[in-house]
């Protein structure tokens, strides 16, 4: 609820490139924009037997599910056990089923709540974890999330950028994402020396007419390769370098 009355109010820039590492974040980006896609028919929702049904169904089929059993939940979803494990607090104890949905969300459902003769202490006793193959099916992979460039001048890297058909996925106050890659403005008066300069490989169709707009907008750089490519200073702390596509000599 406070994300949302945040969101409501500041847009996106309140959370900034953080956003791409919240739990379930594939499935809240596939969310937001199916809701900028009409529906073609409404949906019919069930009655009050089919939806019981259903979720007796689900319930019984989760509670004889093993690690990596398929399932398909109420809502029609497709999602695999991940994990099951038992849950202690005090003195009451629990079973937890972790689930992960085919559209990236991960679900831990607790069940059999009872009172036991424990310690006061909370701890998750792991069951089973799932094997390798089977995690990796999983639609959260281990990825990249982001890298995060540091620039003099958000302004002018930005627009030389932008001249190579590079396009922002996002933006901020004082920051500008390529996807995964995000410029951010660096505020020190000084250029701080123990920041290493980076150097971004572009590839477009066009080598030379890229050369020549960004050489008019004032660019400093060298051209390469008899005129298929170029490198560019476009900040202090970065350089670009341009080929046509190509893989790189050597």
């Amino acid at each position: 609820m406070t994300a949302g009355l945040l969101g409501a109010g500041l847009g996106q820039e309140w959370l900034g490139s953080y956003g791409r590492s919240v739990q379930d974040a594939p499935l809240l980006n596939a969310l937001a924009e199916n809701l900028l896609r009409p529906v073609p028919e409404p949906l019919t929702p069930p009655s009050p037997d089919e939806a019981g049904q259903a979720r007796s169904r689900f319930l019984d089929e989760l509670d004889a599910a093993g690690i990596g059993t398929g399932l398909l939940l109420p809502d029609r979803r497709e999602a695999r056990v991940v994990s099951r494990g038992t849950l202690m607090a005090g003195n009451w104890s629990a079973y937890r089923t972790r689930l992960t949905t085919v559209d990236g969300q991960n679900l831990f459902l607790i069940r059999g709540v009872r009172r036991v003769e424990t310690g006061d202490d909370v701890h998750d006793v792991p069951g089973a974890e799932a094997p390798a193959d089977i995690e990796n099916r999983s639609p959260v992979q281990p990825r990249l999330q982001g890298a995060y460039l540091p620039v003099t001048d958000i302004g002018r890297v930005n627009e030389a950028l932008t001249a190579l058909g590079m396009t922002t996925s996002r933006r901020g106050k004082d920051w500008v994402s390529y996807e995964n890659l995000v410029i951010r403005q660096w505020y020190r008066k000084e250029r701080a020396t123990d920041v290493p300069g980076a150097q971004l490989r572009v590839a477009i169709p066009d080598v030379l007419a890229a050369w020549k707009r960004l050489r008019g907008m004032g660019f400093d750089g060298a051209v390469q390769r008899d005129g298929g490519a170029f490198w560019l200073q476009i900040d202090p702390y970065l350089i670009v370098s341009v080929n046509n596509a190509e893989p790189p000599a050597g």
